[in-house]
C-alpha cells in the first residue's frame, strides 16, 4: 500500500475494510460509509437520510437512517465497542451511540488498522510462509489408521529415501512372475532412467534434465500406497531450501471439491496467508504481489491426488490440462503432481507434456529393515526390541510372501501397526492378518473413495471369483487380461461398476499392456497374495480342492488341486479363514493326510515309507498346523516329520537310520513352515538327547536355527551344547597347557570344535544380543591349533559381523604364516570381507594359484563366485583349459566360462581365440567344442553340424563303455536346445548301463537341471520301466538317485500324468469322458513312447530319421491335411522344402521322393492317429500309397504298397522297431 496516499484516500479504505469485516450490506453499508465518513461528523442524521441514495426509498427516510444506524451500533459494540446506555430524552452531545461508536472506529480501530496495513506493506517472505503452512501437510496418510492407538507420525521422522525410474512408455510383458516375487509385476521394463533421491532433485529438478518439459512439468506415479505423497512431501521440504525464494504450495486436490486450481489459490490458500500474517483476509496488495510471485518463476505447485479429484465432466488429467493450457498462475508455475497408475495409464491422458518418473518400492532387506526401526523409534518411549524382532520374523524361512509384500510402503506401515497391537506377535493365521489388512486398506482413505459395508462384501466375493478362476484357468495368473476381468466386474469405464470401483480403491492396479493385443491393458491385484487371499474366501467346499476316484483318478468329477503348486497358500489361507467350520476343516485335513497315490510298495523299504505324493500331501497337511492348531493331530504330525527330517533309531540293529535326502529335506521346511512351540519343544529335546549322534544334532540346531529367534528356551539349549563341547576340548582355555593331540582325541576334538563352531554361529544369529555367540568363536580361533577351524570360525565371524576386526586380523595372520592351502582359503575369507583384496594383493593371488594347477583352479572358481569379472581368474581357467594335461581340470574349466561368458560377454573373445587354436582338430579337444558351441548357439547351421558330428561319438563312446567322455558329450548336447532330447535318453541309459553310482549321480543331477515338461513324462516311464525295481534291492546308492529324479518328476508334474506314466498297464480301463480306451498303450503317449525306444537304440538311431506324424481327423479339407503333414515333418527335422512349400498330396509325394529318400540318413514315415487309432481316414489312404519307401501306417484298414501295423499288436512299440530294422538295416 502507498502511504503517501492523502488522508481521505485511506479513510476510505478503512471503512470499506470495517463493512467487509462487519459484514455490511445493501442500505446497512450505506448507512455505514455517510455516518461514520469524517467529512459528515457535522451533519446531522436528518440532513444524511434525505442525502444518501437508498436502495429502495422508504416511505420514512428518517426513521429509516435511525433503524440502520441502531442495527450497526448493535453490531460494533458486540465487536468490541463499549457504547453507555443513556436515560430517556434528549442525549448530551457526544454520548449518543452512534458519535460513542464513532470515537471508538477512528480513535482505536483506524490506529490498529494503519499499524496492521504497515505490515502488509513490508514485502512478504512468502517462502517463509508457504514452508510454515506446509508444515500442517507433513504427516503421514496412514495416521487416520493409527490415531485411534495414540499414535502419529511426522514424515521426517520415518522417511526411508524412494528411489524413482523415467518411463518410456507403458510395460509390456507376457511372463508371470511367482507370488513370492508378486512386487515385479508392478516392475518397469520401459524405462529411461533410474534415479536414487538426491540425483533426482539435482538431476530432474534443481538442473532441470527431463526431456520433456525441462523440469518444469513432473507426474510421479504408481500403485496405492507406494510413498508417492511421502516423496512429494519430501520435494516440498527441498523446494523451500532453495535460493531465490522459491515457494511450494501444496493442494491435496481432493480438497477442491469441484473448484478450479486459479480460484483455490487466490481464493482459500491466500486466505489461510492472510490468517497466518495474522489479518482477516488478503487485501489487494497482498494478492498482486502472491501474483507477482508466479510471474517470476519461483512458485512450485505440488498437486497431490490427481486421481483423488473431483470433476464434473471428463477425467481429472484432462481438467488439468484444461485450466493449464488456459494461462494465467497455472501456466507460470512449475508443477508437480501425483497419480495413481490407473488413472495415469487411462486411455485419455492429456498431460502428455509432463515428463512420467515412477516411485520404486523399498529395497529389502536394508531399506524395510530402516524403516522398521525408525517407524518402532519413533514411538514414546522408543520400542527399539519390538522392531528388531519384527525384523527377525521377516528373515524367516517362509516368509518369501509376506517380505515381497512389505517392500510397498503402505503394507510395511500396516504390517508394522498389527505388529505393534499384537504386542511382539502378528494375528494367530495368515488369514487373520490379510483380513486385517483388507480391513485397514478400505479405511486407509475413506474420503475419496468410500464404500458401504454391503459394498465391499459383494466387491470382495467378485473379486474372489476373479481370483479363483484365474488361479485356476488363465496362463498367467497374475497378470490378467482385460477382457478376463470383465467377464467378473463389468466395464472399467462404467461408474459404478464393480471394476471401475476396484480400480478407484486400487485393489486392481494397471500393470502394462497386453504383449497380444496392445490396445488391452493388463492389471494385477494390489499384491499376489491378496488374491490368493480372496480366492480362499470364496471356497466353500474343500472338495474343489481334492476329490479323490482311487479306482479312476481321470474322472471328470476328480480334483487333485493339493498336488498343485498354485494351490498351496490358497489352501492354507482357507484352513485360517473364520467364516469356514472347523469340522469341515478337519475332515479335509484328515482327508489329505490319508491320501493314497497307489504308487510302490514301500513298507519294507528303511529310507523311504510312502509313496510320492503322499508325502507331497502329508507335508500340505502338516503345514496347515500353523493355520488351523489340533493339539492331537499336531502331536502325531510333528512326529512323522521329525523322523523324516533326521532319521530314528533302529532298535533291531541298533543303527541309525535316515530318510532320503529329498524327503529329509522337504520334511524339515515342513517343520520351519509350522514354527509352533510343540516343534521348538520336541526339536530342543532331540538336541538334549545324548544319544543322538552329533551330525543330526546339527541338522537341529540349523533348523532351531531358522524358527528358534530370540526364543529362550532353544538358546539354553545350544548355550549347553556349546558348554559340553568345550568340556570335552583337550584346547579348552581353562586348561593352560596344550597336550599332543593323537589318534581317537584329535578326532574327539575336531569334533567338538565343530559342533562348537556351528553351535555358535547359530547363538549368534538367534539372540537378540549376538555377543555370546561372537564370544565363543574368538576363543575358538585363539585356543584352536587347527588352521581350517580357525579359517572356517573367523569366515563365521565376518559372516556375522561383517566389519569384525578380530576375525580379519585372523585371516591375514594365517596367510602370512600358514601353508599354501591355508594361504587359499585365508584369502578368500578376506576376500569375503573385503572385495578390494585382490587388488592390492595380486601377486599373492598369482603365487597362490601358481603352485597347483588344482589350487589355481579352486581359488579362480572362488574368487570368480565373488567377483565375477575379474580378468587374474577368467586368465587361470583359460589358461588350464589351454595347457593342462589333466582332462578333468579342462573339462570343469570350460564348463564354468560357458556358464560365466552369459553374464560377461567381454570375455567372449578371449574365448573365441583360444576355441581357433583348436578348430582345426574338429573333435580332437571335447572342451573347446564345448565353448564353440555356446558362443555360436545362434547359428542354426553350425548347431546342426556340431549335432551331427557328437552323435556318432556319442554312440561310439556308449558301446565302448567310456562312461567319461559320454558324460561330457551329454552334456554339450544338453546345452543346446536342439540336442537336448538326445542327451535325455543318453543320460537315462548312462544310468541303467554304467555300474558306478557317482556317474548316476552326475546323470541325476543334470537331468534335474535340463528337463521341463514333456521331458520329465520321458524319464518317468523310462525309470518307471526299466530302473527303479531292478535297483530298489540290487544297488542302494544307484536307487537314491533314482528315487531323487522320481521325487523331482513328481513335483513338476501333473498327479494325474504321474499315475498315468507310473501304471500304463491300468489304461485300458481308465474311463475319459464317456469313452472307453481298450487299448494297452494310451496313444496320448505313442509319441514319446516310441521315440523313448527309439533313442535307445543306438545303431538304429545313427542310421533312421524316424518322423512320427499325427493325422488330424478335424481336417476336412486334404490340401490342409497335406499342409499340416508337411509342417510335422519339418518341425522334426527334415529339410524344408526347396521349392514352393507343398500343400497338396501330389506335391507332398514330390517332395518326398525328391527331398528325402536319397539322404545319407533316410527318413522313416510313421502315420497313427492319437485321438481315435481305430479310426484312421480312408481318403488318406490312397494318397500315401503312392509315396512309396519307408512308410508304414498303425490301422487295421488295408493300404496297397505301404506297411500296416495294427493299434490292437500286444507289443506295439517292437513292431515298429522290428519293421524299421527290417526296412531300412537290412535293406
Amino acid at each position: 500500500m502507498d502511504y503517501s496516499a492523502n488522508p481521505s484516500e485511506q479513510q476510505f479504505r478503512f471503512l470499506d475494510a470495517m463493512a467487509t469485516q462487519f459484514n455490511f450490506g445493501s442500505d446497512t453499508l450505506t448507512v455505514f460509509l455517510n455516518r461514520f465518513d469524517k467529512a459528515n461528523r457535522n451533519q446531522d442524521n436528518f440532513s444524511l437520510a434525505i442525502k444518501v441514495v437508498w436502495n429502495r426509498i422508504p416511505e420514512d427516510k428518517t426513521q429509516k437512517f435511525q433503524d440502520e444506524l441502531t442495527k450497526i451500533c448493535q453490531v460494533l459494540e458486540e465487536n468490541g465497542c463499549s457504547i453507555e446506555k443513556s436515560k430517556r430524552g434528549r442525549q448530551p452531545k457526544g454520548k449518543s451511540p452512534w458519535e460513542q461508536a464513532y470515537k471508538w472506529l477512528w480513535n482505536t480501530k483506524f490506529i490498529e488498522w494503519q499499524q496492521s496495513q504497515k505490515e502488509l506493506a513490508q514485502p512478504i517472505n512468502w517462502q517463509a510462509v508457504s514452508q510454515a503452512m506446509l508444515e500442517e501437510q507433513l504427516r503421514l496418510t496412514t495416521n487416520p489408521l493409527t490415531s485411534c492407538e495414540g499414535i502419529s507420525y511426522r514424515t521426517e521422522q520415518v522417511y526411508v529415501p524412494l528411489g524413482l525410474v523415467e518411463r518410456k512408455r507403458q510395460t509390456r510383458r507376457r511372463e508371470d512372475v511367482p507370488p513370492e516375487q508378486g512386487s515385479l509385476l508392478y516392475e518397469e521394463t520401459e524405462i529411461t532412467q533410474r534415479f536414487e533421491h538426491e540425483q533426482f532433485l539435482e538431476q530432474v529438478l534443481q538442473q532441470g534434465q527431463s526431456p520433456k518439459s525441462r523440469g518444469k512439468r513432473i507426474a510421479i506415479i504408481g500403485e496405492p500406497g507406494v510413498g508417492k505423497t511421502t516423496l512429494l512431501q519430501q520435494i516440498a521440504k527441498w523446494v523451500g531450501k532453495q535460493g531465490e525464494g522459491a515457494i511450494a504450495i501444496w493442494v491435496s486436490l481432493a480438497d477442491l471439491r469441484g473448484q478450479e486450481l486459479e480460484p483455490y489459490l487466490l481464493g482459500r490458500w491466500l486466505q489461510a496467508v492472510a490468517w497466518n500474517l495474522g489479518q482477516a483476509e488478503a487485501s489487494s496488495q497482498v494478492k498482486d504481489a502472491f501474483v507477482a510471485q508466479f510471474q517470476q518463476g519461483r512458485v512450485w505447485l505440488l498437486l497431490d491426488g490427481v486421481d483423488e479429484m473431483q470433476v464434473s465432466s471428463g477425467n481429472p488429467l484432462s481438467e488439468i490440462s484444461r485450466q493449464v493450457r488456459m494461462g494465467g498462475l497455472l501456466s507460470q508455475a512449475r508443477i508437480v503432481l501425483t497419480c495413481r497408475l490407473n488413472l495415469w495409464d487411462g486411455n485419455r491422458n492429456g498431460l502428455d507434456t509432463f515428463d512420467t518418473y515412477r516411485t520404486l518400492e523399498f529395497y529389502y532387506p536394508h531399506q524395510v529393515e530402516q524403516f522398521v526401526r525408525q517407524l518402532f523409534g519413533a514411538l514414546s518411549g522408543g520400542q527399539v526390541e519390538q522392531a528388531e524382532r519384527l525384523c527377525a520374523v521377516l528373515k524367516a524361512p517362509g516368509k518369501e510372501r509376506i517380505r515381497d509384500l512389505v517392500k510397498n510402503p503402505l503394507r510395511l506401515t500396516l504390517l508394522c501397526f498389527n505388529w505393534y497391537l499384537g504386542e511382539g506377535t502378528l494375528p494367530e493365521t495368515k488369514a487373520g492378518l490379510y483380513e486385517q489388512f483388507v480391513a485397514d486398506f478400505y479405511e486407509w482413505k475413506p474420503e475419496p473413495f468410500s464404500t458401504t459395508a454391503k459394498q465391499r462384501r459383494q466387491l470382495n466375493a467378485a473379486l474372489g471369483e476373479l481370483a479363483r478362476e484365474a488361479i485356476d484357468k488363465e496362463e498367467t495368473r497374475f497378470r490378467l487380461r482385460h477382457d478376463f476381468v470383465c467377464e467378473f466386474l463389468g466395464e472399467p469405464d462404467e461408474e459404478g461398476s464393480l471394476f471401475w470401483l476396484t480400480l478407484q480403491l486400487g485393489w486392481l492396479n494397471k500393470v502394462g499392456m497386453d504383449a497380444e493385443n496392445r490396445k488391452k491393458a493388463v492389471y494385477a491385484f494390489f499384491h499376489p497374495t491378496f488374491q490368493e487371499y480372496f480366492a480362499a474366501l470364496v471356497i466353500d467346499d474343500w472338495h474343489y480342492f481334492l476329490n479323490h476316484i482311487p479306482e479312476n483318478p481321470g474322472h471328470p468329477d476328480a480334483r487333485y488341486r493339493i498336488f498343485e503348486p498354485q494351490w498351496k497358500e490358497v489352501i492354507l489361507l482357507w484352513f485360517g479363514l473364520s467364516d469356514v467350520g472347523n469340522q469341515k476343516k478337519e475332515d479335509f485335513r484328515r482327508k489329505i493326510i490319508e491320501f493314497k497315490d497307489e504308487y510302490g510298495e514301500w513298507e519294507s523299504f528303511a529310507k523311504v515309507d510312502k509313496g510320492f505324493y503322499e508325502y507331497q500331501a502329508y507335508f500340505l497337511a502338516a503345514a496347515s498346523i500353523a493355520e488351523l492348531y489340533n493339539e492331537s493331530c499336531a502331536n502325531e504330525v510333528i512326529k512323522s516329520l521329525i523322523k523324516w527330517s533326521f532319521g530314528y533309531c533302529n532298535q533291531q540293529e541298533g543303527e541309525w537310520i535316515t530318510f532320503f535326502e529329498p524327503i529329509a529335506e522337504d520334511a524339515r521346511k515342513t517343520l520351519i513352515e509350522i514354527s509352533s512351540s510343540k516343534v521348538v519343544g520336541d526339536l530342543v529335546n532331540l538336541l538334549e538327547d545324548y544319544d543322538i549322534k552329533w551330525e543330526v544334532k546339527i541338522e537341529v540346531i540349523q533348523t532351531l536355527e531358522k524358527i528358534g529367534i530370540y526364543n529362550d528356551e532353544v538358546i539354553k539349549a545350544i548355550v549347553n551344547l556349546i558348554e559340553d563341547a568345550r568340556s570335552k576340548l583337550t584346547c579348552n582355555p581353562s586348561n593352560s597347557t596344550w597336550e599332543d593331540r593323537y589318534g581317537i582325541q584329535q578326532v574327539i576334538d575336531l569334533t567338538n570344535e565343530s559342533i562348537l563352531m556351528l553351535s555358535a554361529k547359530s547363538l549368534a544369529k538367534i539372540d537378540i544380543n549376538p555377543s555370546r555367540g561372537i564370544n565363543y568363536l574368538q576363543e575358538l580361533i585363539t585356543y584352536s591349533k587347527t588352521e581350517r577351524t580357525q579359517i572356517l570360525a573367523a569366515g563365521d565371524l565376518a559372516e556375522i559381523q561383517p566389519n569384525n576386526k578380530f576375525a580379519l586380523d585372523t585371516l591375514k595372520k594365517l596367510i602370512t604364516y600358514s601353508g599354501i592351502l591355508t594361504k587359499k582359503q585365508a584369502f578368500i575369507g578376506i576376500l569375503k570381507i573385503d572385495k578390494d583384496f585382490i587388488v592390492t594383493n595380486k601377486n599373492l593371488f598369482g603365487k597362490i594359484s601358481s603352485v597347483k594347477e588344482v589350487l589355481g583352479f579352486e581359488i579362480a572358481i572362488d574368487v570368480l563366485e565373488l567377483l565375477s569379472e575379474n580378468q587374474s581368474a577368467i586368465d587361470v581357467l583359460i589358461d588350464i583349459i589351454q595347457n593342462s594335461l589333466d582332462e578333468y581340470l579342462r573339462w570343469e574349466a570350460a564348463i564354468y566360462l560357458g556358464k560365466l561368458v552369459r553374464k560377461q560377454p567381454n570375455i567372449v573373445n578371449k574365448l573365441i581365440k583360444l576355441n581357433q587354436q583348436y578348430h582345426s582338430k574338429k573333435l580332437g579337444n571335447i572342451q573347446s567344442n564345448y565353448l564353440c558351441i555356446v558362443y555360436i548357439n545362434n547359428n542354426k547351421e553350425e548347431i546342426s553340424t556340431y549335432i551331427t558330428l557328437l552323435k556318432p561319438l556319442l554312440y561310439d563312446a556308449e558301446n565302448k563303455g567310456d562312461k567319461t567322455t559320454t558324460f561330457q558329450i551329454t552334456y554339450i548336447l544338453s546345452e543346446i536346445e536342439e540336442g537336448k532330447e538326445i542327451a535325455i535318453y543318453a543320460l537315462l541309459r548312462s544310468i541303467k548301463k554304467f555300474p558306478s553310482y557317482w556317474k548316476a549321480e552326475e546323470a541325476v543331477t543334470r537331468l534335474k537341471d535340463i528337463c521341463i515338461g514333456i521331458d520329465i513324462n520321458k524319464i518317468l516311464i523310462f525309470l518307471n520301466e526299466e530302473i527303479l525295481k531292478k535297483f530298489q534291492n540290487s544297488n542302494e546308492e544307484k536307487f537314491q538317485y533314482c528315487y531323487e529324479l522320481l521325487w523331482h518328476c513328481s513335483r513338476n508334474m501333473d498327479y494325474l500324468d504321474f499315475y498315468h506314466a507310473c501304471n500304463p498297464e491300468k489304461a485300458e480301463k481308465i474311463t475319459i469322458g464317456n469313452s472307453s480306451l481298450t487299448q494297452k498303450l494310451n496313444f496320448s503317449q505313442f509319441f514319446s513312447k516310441i521315440n523313448l525306444a527309439f533313442a535307445n537304440e543306438p545303431i538304429l538311431n545313427a542310421k533312421v530319421q524316424l518322423v512320427c506324424i499325427d493325422i488330424n481327423i478335424n481336417f476336412n479339407d486334404l490340401d490342409m491335411l497335406a499342409a499340416d503333414i508337411y509342417a510335422q515333418m519339418v518341425k522334426q527335422g527334415c529339410p524344408e522344402c526347396p521349392q514352393d512349400r507343398p500343400t497338396t498330396f501330389p506335391k507332398l509325394s514330390i517332395y518326398w521322393k525328391l527331398n528325402l529318400e536319397n539322404l545319407e540318413k533316410p527318413v522313416a514315415l510313421l502315420f497313427y492317429n492319437s485321438e481315435n487309432v481305430n479310426q484312421f481316414r480312408k481318403d488318406c489312404l490312397a494318397p500315401l500309397s503312392t509315396f512309396g519307401g519307408a512308410i508304414a501306417i498303425i490301422t487295421d484298414q488295408p493300404c496297397e504298397n505301404v506297411e500296416t501295423i495294427s493299434p490292437n499288436h500286444p507289443d506295439i512299440i517292437d513292431a515298429v522297431l522290428k519293421w524299421l530294422r527290417r526296412r531300412i538295416l537290412e535293406a
